[in-house]
């Protein structure tokens, strides 16, 4: 269960131009609200865990409750996003969102129907569009998963153009762990010697890469 509702939630909103993926040449032409879920640890929606998650551990192998320790008070983020609409003659380099891939582990995008959301798929390396379908979520892998299952998950290179002539809304919420909990791949049964990343808090890693690419924060370091 993924409650994104609660009187107690921290409240950020970004100016056009605040946000700059990494490798990027211009900030993202989109402006957004941020909102993050504070609950309190005995919280029913915490007691009852993430059954998203559940399907995730099954699917590799691993105990169906293995998440559920790790996410005693989730680093819980929900974003409002608006792009405005990009010109015709707008340059190549000019995103809505800039290729990036989400920082945690799962992201519940809801988008309206204007389109402009692309992946990269992995074979050829060519973007392609994810068009809107109602009633659906776009449910996204991130590093952190992907961290964690060795690559056996893989997190997603994205991005947002929105050619549509008119203005773009989409909400994102952002599910991850416990800020202290650590993510290893040996936890997962890889061996020491076949991991490919070290061990890392999910906190720390998600906050270094808000540091790296939100203006307000690297005006603060």
């Amino acid at each position: 269960m993924i409650n994104i509702i609660s009187s107690t939630q921290s409240r950020l909103s970004h100016a056009l131009g605040g946000a700059t993926m990494y490798e990027a040449t211009k900030p993202d032409h989109k402006e957004f609200f941020s909102i993050g879920l504070e609950l309190a640890e005995d919280d029913p929606s915490v007691l009852a865990g993430a059954d998203l998650l559940r399907v995730v551990a099954a699917g590799l192998g691993i105990d169906e409750d293995f998440f559920t320790d790790k996410y005693t008070k989730p680093f819980q983020r929900t974003q409002m996003v608006y792009y405005p609409p990009q010109p015709p003659q707008a340059e190549a380099d000019q995103f809505g969102v800039a290729p990036h891939t989400d920082y945690g582990c799962i992201t519940l995008l809801y988008q309206d129907n204007s389109g402009g959301l692309q992946v990269r798929e992995l074979g050829s390396n060519r973007w392609i569009d994810a068009t809107p379908i109602p009633g659906s979520l776009v449910v996204n892998v991130g590093d952190l998963l992907a961290r964690w299952s060795n690559d056996r998950f893989r997190s997603t290179l994205h991005r947002v153009i929105n050619a549509s002539g008119h203005e773009r809304y989409s909400i994102a919420t952002f599910f991850d762990p416990t800020y202290g909990a650590m993510v290893d791949p040996c936890e997962l049964g890889i061996d020491s010697a076949l991991s490919l990343y070290p061990p890392v808090a999910a906190g720390d890693y998600i906050l270094k890469r808000i540091d790296d690419s939100m203006a307000y924060r690297k005006k603060a370091q």
